[in-house]
């Protein structure tokens, strides 16, 4: 087991390659200290007063690499394993990517949790056809030419009522539009 003296706590407290701290502020042979998870599931520990994520002083240590604007990856994307194995200096968008192709940050699917249907009508007002959200109908009806934000808000403006200078709304793209629910 390899140990090293913590930057700016030297004498005090050393890093061991197997993510275990060492404080010698009481006790000359050393006591391991016993960490923490804190409330993002990261271990941690305190020295003279201050928490430290028990991975950034691991990696500080023990992974080559450290350069400035790095971040710390743990490649199984356990935060709890914080051996210098299971470490690595990355990029932030390295990082994304990496939560992501391994399942830590799922991607969003289907509709927003918050989303509205959108019931798109003829002129007579008989539904022709349901949309999970307006960004849905947007896509689906608007002109190439126009912006996907602006034919999501005109749609919206409809299903709103929205009136402007004495105008009010009443459809978008030839159909009439409405909240489904």
């Amino acid at each position: 087991m390899r140990s090293k003296w913590i930057e700016g706590y030297e004498g005090h407290y050393k890093i061991t390659d197997q993510a275990e701290v060492i404080s010698y502020c009481k006790d000359k042979n050393g006591k391991v200290l016993k960490p923490h998870l804190n409330k993002n599931g990261y271990l941690t520990v305190e020295l003279g007063g201050k928490e430290f994520r028990l991975h950034q002083l691991v990696a500080n240590a023990f992974v080559p690499g450290k350069k400035e604007g790095l971040v710390i990856n743990h490649k199984d994307g356990n935060k709890t394993n914080c051996l210098p194995s299971n470490l690595e200096w990355v990029t932030s968008s390295e990082n994304t990517q990496h939560a992501y192709a391994t399942g830590l940050c799922p991607r969003n699917k289907g509709p927003r949790k918050d989303s509205r249907q959108i019931a798109q009508k003829d002129k007579n007002g008989t539904v022709i056809a349901i949309f999970n959200s307006i960004t849905e109908a947007a896509i689906a009806t608007k002109p190439d030419s126009m912006s996907l934000a602006s034919a999501v808000s005109k749609i919206k403006q409809v299903c709103e009522g929205y009136t402007h200078n004495g105008y009010t709304r009443k459809t978008a793209y030839g159909y009439k539009w409405s909240y489904a629910d």
